[in-house]
């Protein structure tokens, strides 16, 4: 989460809306969470919806899904429930790094 936030600048707060925005929270249900007004909440999902370029709930979730999750179907994921990196590709001959 704190990848794609950065990506996009979201700031802490935004950051925080939007990890409740992902697992399906209301308005009104993140702002008790978070102890803002619906209002603040809503103030939150606009800056992030222009720092990402969407216009809805569901266009952001798409927007996130299919830019950041979905290429990496089949990944392994990591102990922190995020998926794991694999090492970049190197132009070593196959088997070069095997000791013998």
């Amino acid at each position: 989460m704190a990848l794609t936030a950065a990506l996009h600048g979201l700031t802490e707060r935004e950051t925080d809306v939007l990890a409740r925005v992902l697992a399906g929270e209301t308005r009104t249900e993140i702002a008790r969470g978070l102890f803002i007004s619906p209002y603040t909440v809503q103030d939150h999902l606009k800056s992030i919806y222009a720092k990402t370029g969407v216009n809805s709930r569901q266009e952001l979730v798409a927007r996130l899904f299919f830019t950041h999750c979905l290429p990496r179907i089949g990944t392994e994921i990591g102990p922190d429930g995020w998926f794991v990196e694999k090492p970049a590709p190197t132009n070593d001959p196959v088997g070069a790094h095997r000791k013998r």
